[in-house]
């Protein structure tokens, strides 16, 4: 699916350096896109795209097991990890960032496949102000990868990648 927004929402994602991880979900966050998607046999993930980045839920028959979320709410001293992990009953979350370097012809490159590879596993929400700013999820088959694009006079590129783990 991909979603172009027509109106700016209320909560500015404005750069790289803002998006912070937490394994639970900050309530109040304006979700601008939700996708429902199988992962595996047992497992589904629900994907959102916020107006402040993207959450994802698993959950099984019971319920939420674990939650994702990295947004900008505010200062992040420290940034992304590189590698977090969050446990839960015999579930297990692998997370890994990175910021990976692109001038601008390489992020609108990288939003341009983005865009065009928005399927029903994948959520591409593309943020008014400038065409190549946007949010990606693609479910995979043992978890999910994302981008978050800032385009500018300082280009900014972010791809996180979750493994679901099960025990």
């Amino acid at each position: 699916m991909h979603l172009q927004l027509e109106r700016r929402p209320g909560t500015p994602d404005v750069s790289a350096d803002g998006l912070a991880l937490s394994f639970a979900a900050t309530p109040g966050l304006e979700v601008v896109a939700t996708q429902e998607v199988a992962l595996g046999e047992s497992l589904t993930v629900v994907v959102e795209v916020l107006a402040a980045s993207h959450r994802v839920h698993v959950l099984d028959a019971g319920g939420v097991l674990a939650s994702e979320q990295v947004a900008c709410l505010g200062p992040a001293p420290a940034g992304l990890p590189a590698a977090a992990a969050h446990a839960t009953g015999d579930l297990r979350l692998e997370f890994a960032s990175e910021r990976p370097a692109l001038d601008g012809a390489g992020l609108a490159a990288l939003a341009t496949r983005l865009r065009d590879a928005a399927d029903a596993r994948t959520v591409v929400v593309s943020f008014p102000g400038h065409a190549d700013a946007l949010t990606s999820v693609r479910v995979l088959d043992d978890g999910w990868e994302t981008w978050h694009l800032y385009p500018g006079p300082d280009p900014q590129a972010v791809r996180t990648r979750t493994a679901v783990v099960r025990s």
